[in-house]
């Protein structure tokens, strides 16, 4: 604004001396430097206020944004509990479904095995597996049946008596229909 040289100051620091005299200079100089410490003080105090208005405003935008994703954090946390409430809430369905289904299926065999023969009793198809082999009543497990002389084909070579072995006692009685 004012291009102050030194050469200026020089012209300027004579015509003063040449107006207010060598007497009053000192006394010039001093009320100068008051004034522009003055004007200095004001100019500060005025930079300082305008800094501090500056940094007000950027704290404010600053916890504005804050305030912002602070909002944005507590809705995604919300919508996300909520919807971790309705799949808690599914899988208490499918569970009570799974429960429900479970039962049917219990009172189904319950009714199924009320109509079931009772155990010893075997009655012939009941009791039989998909390959065709009996089961045994009191056990539940499969056995195979013996061929009887009757079952075996007759044969064109001779076959001595001793070979044919009569079935052990124990498929014997069973097949006879006692257990």
């Amino acid at each position: 604004m004012f291009d102050l040289t030194s050469s200026k100051l020089l012209i300027l620091a004579v015509i003063a001396l040449i107006v207010v005299g060598p007497k009053d200079l000192p006394v010039l100089l001093r009320a100068i430097g008051k004034y522009v410490g003055i004007v200095r003080r004001q100019a500060n105090e005025f930079r300082q206020y305008f800094d501090e208005a500056m940094r007000e405003n950027e704290l404010a935008s600053l916890k504005a944004e804050v305030d912002a994703m602070k909002r944005d954090v507590q809705a995604t946390v919300s919508s996300a509990g909520r919807a971790l409430e309705a799949d808690i809430d599914a899988v208490k369905s499918d569970i009570e479904a799974v429960k429900s289904d479970v039962a049917a299926v219990k009172s189904e065999v319950a009714a199924a095995s009320d109509d079931a023969a009772p155990p010893g009793h075997f009655n012939g198809d009941s009791h039989e597996t998909a390959r065709g082999m009996p089961i045994e009543p009191a056990t539940g497990n499969a056995y195979a049946v013996l061929p009887t002389e009757a079952d075996v084909p007759a044969s064109p070579l001779p076959v001595p008596p001793a070979a044919v072995s009569p079935p052990p006692a124990e498929l014997a009685t069973a097949k006879a229909g006692g257990a």
